[in-house]
C-alpha cells in the first residue's frame, strides 16, 4: 500500500518533538566531559559567581561548551537520520522529516529552543542524583522520549474520515 506523497503537519510536529529529544539527550551526555564544572554549575545558585571563585578559565568554559553545541548538534543530525529511516520504512514523504529539521534549526537559531525551559519539568524527578549518574539517566530518558516520539504511528497517519464514517477504517 503507497502511501501518498503530501505534507503531514502531525508527522512535522511529532518529529520535530523527536528530534529535539535527541538533541536534548546528547546534550545531556555532553556535559559528562567535564563532570566537576557541570556538576558546580547545575549546584550553584550564581554559576557566574561560583565560576570566578573556582578559578575555572576560559578555556574550560569554552571547552565545555563546545562539547554540549556538538553533541546537540549531533543528537539533532541522529534524530534528522532516524526519523527519514523511519519515514522511509513506512512510505511517509521524507519532505515533512526535512521539515521538522528546518524547524528545529531556524528555533535554535533565533534561542527559541533551550534546555533551560525544559530544565524543571523534565528534570525535577531527578534532580537528587549526583555526578554522572544524573547525566547518565537524564540522556537515557530522553532518548528514549525522543525515539518514542519518533516511532509513534498512529497519531501521524491520516485516516480518510469518509472511510471511518461508514466502519471502513
Amino acid at each position: 500500500m503507497t502511501k501518498s506523497k503530501k505534507i503531514n503537519w502531525k508527522q512535522v510536529f511529532v518529529h520535530f518533538l523527536g528530534m529535539l529529544f535527541f538533541a536534548l539527550a546528547f546534550q545531556s551526555f555532553a556535559y559528562l566531559t567535564n563532570l566537576n564544572l557541570s556538576e558546580l554549575i547545575r549546584h550553584s545558585n550564581n554559576a557566574e559567581r561560583e565560576i570566578i571563585r573556582q578559578e575555572a578559565g576560559a578555556t574550560t568554559l569554552n571547552d565545555l561548551y563546545f562539547s554540549i553545541e556538538l553533541a546537540r548538534t549531533i543528537g539533532f543530525v541522529l534524530g534528522f537520520l532516524v526519523s527519514i529511516l523511519i519515514s522511509r520504512i513506512r512510505n511517509w514523504y521524507w519532505v515533512n522529516s526535512t521539515l521538522s529539521l528546518i524547524m528545529i534549526l531556524l528555533l535554535g537559531f533565533a534561542g527559541l529552543l533551550g534546555w533551560s525551559s525544559t530544565n524543571f519539568l523534565l528534570l525535577f524527578p531527578f534532580r537528587f542524583l549526583s555526578g554522572s549518574s544524573y547525566y547518565i539517566l537524564i540522556g537515557i530518558v530522553l532518548l528514549a522520549i525522543g525515539i518514542i516520539l519518533l516511532l509513534i504511528k498512529q497519531p501521524i497517519e491520516l485516516k480518510d474520515a469518509r472511510s471511518s464514517r461508514r466502519g471502513y477504517a
